[in-house]
């Protein structure tokens, strides 16, 4: 994991083999750079 320097899991890695965070990780990351939600045009 780019993020906290631990291994990602192999079924993380099965279903998304570019991976580069574990899901913790991941999850966190999208949380902090979440785009505002709501129509846009």
């Amino acid at each position: 994991c780019v993020d906290c320097s631990k291994t990602i899991d192999v079924e993380r890695l099965r279903a998304y083999p570019t991976a580069k965070r574990c899901l913790p990780c991941q999850k966190r990351y999208e949380q902090s750079h979440a785009s505002p939600r709501g129509a846009t045009l």
